[in-house]
């Protein structure tokens, strides 16, 4: 049976599209978890001293969980295939390994939150995940043309 390029296309961007958005709503729920502890605190966090200076390593950490994110999903994305169902299972990998790696960020927010920190110490790994996760969306563009080039067409 061969393989019919729109609906391996149609699949492939349903599937990327919902897997894209499951992410982004955890990370959107990591948001809301955060407001809530902080609205609702009733003392401090779980035994760390100064949560503040903390937040800087957790800075460090999700700058270089980030980059990397970025850089895997395209270089795993870059990967020449020999057929179009592996050019549509590489680049599904390559966007779940992605958005794997970027769902760190905005969950190491929460869990600051949870050690005492405060939401301004919180926001730039909550928000910097959601955004990273939007660079991350998926790539339609992008696999309907290394689909096409490995059907010859």
């Amino acid at each position: 049976m061969a393989l019919n390029t729109a609906d391996l296309l149609v699949g492939a961007r349903r599937t990327q599209r919902i897997l894209w958005l499951a992410f982004m709503a955890a990370a959107a729920l990591y948001v809301v978890v955060a407001l809530f502890l902080v609205k609702n605190r009733s003392g401090e966090g779980v035994g760390v001293r100064d949560p503040g200076s903390l937040s800087y390593i957790f800075y460090a950490v999700a700058a270089v969980i980030f980059v990397g994110a970025l850089l895997i999903r395209r270089r795993l994305d870059g990967m020449v295939l020999p057929d179009a169902l592996s050019a549509v299972h590489g680049s599904t990998a390559a966007l779940v390994a992605g958005l794997a790696l970027m769902d760190a960020v905005p969950l190491m927010g929460l869990v600051l939150i949870v050690l005492g920190g405060e939401m301004p110490d919180a926001l730039p790994l909550l928000g910097g995940g959601l955004v990273g996760m939007v660079l991350l969306r998926p790539d339609t563009a992008g696999l309907e043309e290394r689909i096409r080039s490995t059907l010859g067409g």
